[in-house]
């Protein structure tokens, strides 16, 4: 599995910073339920720490909404849910010990998108001290073991809601999760059937580039059944609806469909 590292740095200090004014997002409890509102989703933080860490806070980066906060994690392997307005979030600040590790001002650790309806996984979040006083954080990505923690710890939610990735449209795929997909697409439906939307979500930690879309036994479509080679960069964790499909024929039945191509942008 290709993991990538991000090295920003985040800053140590020995006292903990002052209560912010607005109160954070709490983790919904193991075993309950959530009913999502309009422009919402689940954040699904998994923290994968070597020693136990506290004061664990992680914000959305457009400054709307609320922060989540996490007030201990043990050592290991931990998942936490929260319901959450949609958007990006990104940790913000840890505890380990006496020393409090925050981010430096510009500098985004540890990001990921939740989508609306979703359950949205952050990757495995591993804060690591320093030998300089400084801490890293990397984003290891595992969506199978996430896949089967998220089943065994919140089997409402993991029934009620599909994954960043949603799950594939074909009525005998429906075991399977496009999140375990490294370029994901889907494809929705609406104006009550008579226009189609094709989305692709990046389900790794790095970019990925669209770079060949061809249809296959297309009828009466606009546009047109022409290969496309649309270059398209999608960035990590990140959904992109890329093309909208719809009946040349308003009063004719129309029907497509398609494969793509991608490449890893280095």
């Amino acid at each position: 599995m290709d993991i990538r590292i991000k090295r920003g740095l985040v800053l140590a200090g020995v006292a903990a910073l002052a209560a912010c004014s607005i109160v954070p997002v709490t983790p919904i409890q193991p075993g309950a339920s959530a009913h999502l509102q309009p422009n919402e989703g689940i954040a699904a933080v998994v923290m994968d720490t070597l020693d136990p860490v506290s004061q664990i806070h992680l914000i959305p980066i457009d400054g709307n909404g609320k922060g989540l906060n996490l007030p201990s994690m043990p050592a290991g392997k931990s998942l936490a849910l929260f319901q959450v307005p949609a958007g990006t979030y990104c940790l913000q600040e840890f505890q380990f010990g006496r020393w409090h590790f925050f981010a430096r001002s510009g500098v985004r650790l540890g990001c990921f998108q939740v989508p609306e309806g979703r359950i949205a996984y952050s990757g495995n979040l591993q804060p690591r001290a320093g030998d300089d006083d400084n801490a890293y954080v990397r984003q290891e990505y595992s969506p199978r073991q996430f896949l089967a923690t998220l089943q065994s710890q919140y089997p409402s939610l993991a029934a009620a809601y599909p994954t960043a990735g949603p799950d594939p449209v074909a009525d005998d795929e429906k075991d399977l999760n496009d999140i375990d997909q490294e370029m994901a697409s889907w494809v929705t439906t609406t104006d009550g059937g008579k226009t189609q939307l094709i989305y692709f979500r990046n389900n790794t930690n790095w970019p990925l580039k669209l770079s060949e879309f061809n249809f296959e036994n297309c009828v009466n479509i606009k546009p047109s059944c022409a290969p496309a080679k649309p270059d398209l960069l999608v960035a990590p964790r990140t959904t992109v609806m890329y093309l909208k499909v719809e009946p040349a024929d308003p009063k004719r039945y129309y029907n497509f469909q398609f494969h793509y191509r991608y490449e890893y942008v280095r």
